[in-house]
């Protein structure tokens, strides 16, 4: 009695599904690359870094924009909970090229009823500008959608509003 050990061949249509795994791994870690380099693009520049707290950072994400007159002029970076006061700690960067003075407000909203929620940038008028790496803490609370709406069909309402955007 003769004893042969059979050898395990790789079928064909199990080498096709090795290489389509292989190419769609491929294809999502140039993805990951692509977007690495892409969202990171604003801490290559020169510019600085800056703070704000709020009560609540509910609906803004860290690489969420900072727009100031409907323009992007930085990104959020960071987003913690500060243990000592309990409010929320929103970090972010804008260009060099552009100083905003102390009495700038800042606010968590949106352009747009569509669009992602952004810190939203109100510039102050003083003369005086924040020094990087100035914690901001004239901010106000995130609007509800439903205040949004109401906002855009009926307007303010004739209320004050000490708030951005």
């Amino acid at each position: 009695m003769t004893m042969t050990t059979a050898r395990p061949q790789i079928s064909r249509r199990g080498f096709a599904s090795v290489a389509a795994s292989a190419a769609v791994l491929a294809v999502a870690i140039g993805f990951y690359g692509y977007a690495a380099t892409t969202l990171d693009h604003d801490r290559g520049d020169a510019g600085y870094d800056l703070a704000a707290t709020f009560l609540s950072s509910n609906g803004l994400h860290s690489g969420a924009d900072v727009v100031l007159a409907g323009v992007p002029i930085g990104s959020v970076t960071a987003i913690t909970l500060d243990n000592r006061s309990m409010t929320s700690r929103v970090d972010f960067h804008i260009g060099e090229d552009l100083r905003l003075p102390v009495d700038s407000k800042l606010s968590i909203g949106s352009s747009t009823l569509t669009s992602g929620n952004s810190l939203m940038v109100d510039a102050g008028k003083s003369s005086r500008m924040l020094a990087p790496g100035a914690v901001v803490t004239d901010t106000c609370e995130m609007v509800s959608l439903e205040q949004q709406v109401s906002q855009y069909i009926f307007g303010s309402g004739g209320a004050p509003s000490n708030c951005p955007g």
